[in-house]
């Protein structure tokens, strides 16, 4: 590009910038265009103070309350880099930093280059220095207050968005040259943001560059999905919903649900719909028609969603307005859309959405529930821990194993459930005609039964709420003695 209306040589300055081959009239300089970035105004009035005078060779020389050239300063963190912009004379930005308020002989860390300039400040930071004002922009004493104002509220610190780092001619021919960085944990999930964020999911990645236009690449948690639907489960509703209410049923419409009977109470992870990146699903109490009140949710490409106690139907988006699809080719459309979809029924996710928690693949997380053990290293559901093992409900990372744990030698457990989550399930099988109950070494109710076997005695649960096959009278009230496993 040519950078300066007087040169006669094309040059590759350092900044996020692109442009294709072009002609430059003499006198003027090359128009480029530049990567989307996300900018926020540096100052605001309480925060900066005006150093009037200059520095050369990075110390301060000269302090003149008359001086037409001027620096701002303003506090800084140490160890910080801060990449800013929109100083007066741009191609030619001045930052420095100090650990005290500059005075003359103040020595000031300077850099000079370019339009936008990155500083990493020092240890012992305080103060950064930034130039606002030149003898050369023709102020007067009079007018330079109100010079300095405008050129404060032109400058900016680079937050987010795109760069390019190198400087040959093949670093900037091109959108897809603009970068940028995203750390550990964090994706680009439009082609068209400029933010680096950390949504819900089940996925994890490092650090990484994404081309603009283009998204992330990440890695998944393993999963176990199921298809949601078979040609009998479902219901095609033309139309929509907004604001919770099914306000269009509209058998020509070009958006459409489907509806699914489901259980109440229930939690259903679904992914794969059309639009993936939009998933829609809500409950109904009836078949939805016009003026249906509809509990909707809308984020992300896999969601999960609990049904309320009156839910009977799960709907679903399958076809959108924007997918191109017609009257005649709708119904095919719709049908290899909700051949993609399935249900969740087992694997690893992640909860949280701070980047810590999508980092590396043992944020990738699976809970067994007590009585349940993951049995080899990358399984995706638990298995029972089986009879005379125990196991406390744990949380499992991505490529570990669980835990089971023994009972003593000729002890024993229910071998899944409640009546195996705890060291105190041990113990031994009470036989009462042709039922058996499971004895605990630890007492869990009171009044229990407590039975001796070779001198040891084990405890039996007893309850008026519990209808089990032994029953025991005691104080005048009838109880029944049971195990954990009812």
């Amino acid at each position: 590009m040519i950078t300066y209306p007087d040169t006669s040589t094309c040059t590759t300055p350092a900044g996020g910038w692109y442009t294709g081959a072009h002609t430059v009239p003499y006198g003027s300089v090359s128009t480029v265009n530049t990567c989307l970035t996300e900018d926020t105004n540096l100052f605001d009035s309480s925060d900066y103070d005006v150093f009037y005078g200059y520095w050369n060779a990075n110390t301060a020389y000269k302090i003149d309350d008359y001086s037409l050239n001027a620096f701002v300063y303003m506090p800084c963190e140490p160890n910080t880099t801060y990449t800013i912009g929109g100083a007066a004379g741009a191609n030619n930005l001045i930052i420095g930093t100090t650990s005290v308020i500059p005075t003359a002989g103040t020595v000031v860390s300077g850099t000079t280059n370019g339009a936008i300039r990155s500083i990493t400040t020092a240890s012992d930071a305080k103060y950064l220095l930034i130039l606002v004002l030149r003898d050369a922009d023709g102020a007067t004493t009079s007018n330079r207050d109100s010079i300095i104002a405008e050129n404060v509220a032109n400058m900016y610190v680079r937050t987010g968005g795109y760069t390019i780092s190198g400087t040959s001619p093949s670093d900037h021919d091109s959108v897809s040259d603009c970068k940028i960085s995203c750390p550990a944990g964090t994706m680009i999930t439009y082609p068209d943001t400029s933010t680096c964020t950390t949504p819900a999911g089940g996925w994890y990645t490092g650090a990484h560059t994404v081309p603009y236009g283009s998204v992330s690449t990440v890695n998944t948690c393993l999963t176990e999905d199921t298809n949601l639907f078979d040609s009998s489960d479902y219901d095609v509703f033309y139309g929509y919903w907004n604001a919770n209410t099914a306000y269009k049923i509209d058998d020509y419409s070009l958006n459409a649900f489907v509806y699914m009977p489901c259980e109440p109470n229930t939690t259903y992870t679904i992914g794969g719909a059309a639009g993936a990146n939009n998933l829609i699903i809500g409950t109904t109490s009836v078949i939805p028609t016009a003026g249906t009140v509809v509990s909707g949710t809308t984020n992300g490409a896999i969601r999960s969603i609990t049904t309320a106690s009156d839910a009977k139907y799960l709907l679903i988006l399958v076809l959108r307005d924007a997918d191109g699809a017609t009257t005649s080719n709708r119904d095919s459309i719709i049908a290899e859309n909700v051949a993609n979809m399935y249900v969740r029924t087992g694997g690893y996710t992640i909860s949280g959405t701070s980047p810590s928690d999508h980092d590396s693949v043992s944020d990738c997380k699976i809970t067994c529930e007590g009585g349940s053990y993951l049995a080899s290293a990358n399984a995706l559901t638990c298995r029972d821990v089986g009879s005379g093992y125990w196991a406390a409900q744990s949380v499992i990372s991505q490529g570990d194993t669980g835990i089971r744990n023994k009972c003593e030698s000729g002890l024993t457990t229910i071998g899944y459930g409640a009546g195996a989550d705890e060291l105190g399930d041990c113990g031994r099988v009470l036989h009462v005609g042709e039922h058996q109950i499971y004895l605990r070494s630890d007492k869990k109710t009171t009044p229990s039964l407590n039975v001796g076997i070779n001198g040891v005695v084990y405890y039996s649960n007893m309850s008026t709420e519990v209808d089990g096959n032994l029953k025991i009278k005691y104080n005048d009230l009838i109880y029944s003695v049971y195990d954990d496993s009812m």
